[in-house]
């Protein structure tokens, strides 16, 4: 499988391959990690029935606010990772300041994508943070709340947690790199998580949209109702 990375004019890129640097979690500016996003939107929206992630958000789209909140945190870099209609989305982050590679395998699941997106993080990421781009509401504050967190410990991956419950984004330290690079199907991180349970830190936060799922049309309007409410 190969990915193509795009520059904002859509035209086909090299890839430069990244590798681990196999550090601990120490940051490098003002204990602040080296932490590359890489946000996942390449998926088909099937149930939604309609390209989710180019539905309105406020004022912009649900794709744009997730990259803006990514590319809004202290974190050093953003991967955006795109499939289905890439090219109608390409036109949308034009002029953002995130790395774009298209997964032309995305119809066979998440993994494909997360191995696309780690092909361009930087050698110098200590922490990879896997977003999921239908969770618009997991604001800057949020994602600087997790890497500090992760820059703080020396557990190797930092999950969210809201009330009782798990949520996105996660941060995988690089040692887990080539493990991620070799993920299947649709399951995401959640089989490594459930490989290292000792190596887990859960950071409880106030953002209810870490536990965000915008498959449905009922799941998009109740989460578009929680903007008004903020």
């Amino acid at each position: 499988m190969k990915s193509k990375r795009v520059n904002m004019d859509g035209r086909q890129l090299g890839i430069p391959l990244a590798g681990s640097l196999g550090v601990g979690n120490e940051g490098t500016e003002s204990g602040v990690p080296w932490i590359s996003v890489v946000l996942l939107a390449a998926g088909e929206s099937k149930r939604m029935g309609q390209p989710k992630l180019l539905m309105p958000w406020g004022e912009t789209t649900i794709l744009e606010q997730a990259i803006s909140n990514c590319l809004g945190s202290r974190a050093k870099q953003v991967v955006v990772v795109l499939g289905h209609r890439a090219e109608d989305m390409i036109r949308l982050v034009r002029g953002e300041r995130a790395d774009v590679v298209v997964n032309p395998a995305y119809r066979q699941g998440m993994g494909t994508s997360i191995a696309c997106g780690l092909d361009l993080v930087s050698d110098k990421a200590q922490g990879i943070m896997l977003a999921l781009c239908e969770q618009p509401s997991v604001d800057p504050a949020t994602i600087d709340q997790l890497i500090a967190a992760f820059g703080a410990s020396s557990k190797g991956i930092t999950i969210p947690r809201y009330g009782d419950r798990r949520g996105h984004p996660v941060i995988f330290a690089t040692r887990y790199k080539e493990e991620l690079s070799r993920l299947t199907g649709d399951t995401g991180g959640r089989q490594i998580v459930a490989r290292h349970p000792d190596d887990i830190l859960e950071v409880a936060v106030s953002c209810e949209g870490v536990l965000s799922d915008i498959d449905t049309l009922d799941s998009y309007n109740l989460e578009l109702s929680k903007i008004g409410r903020r």
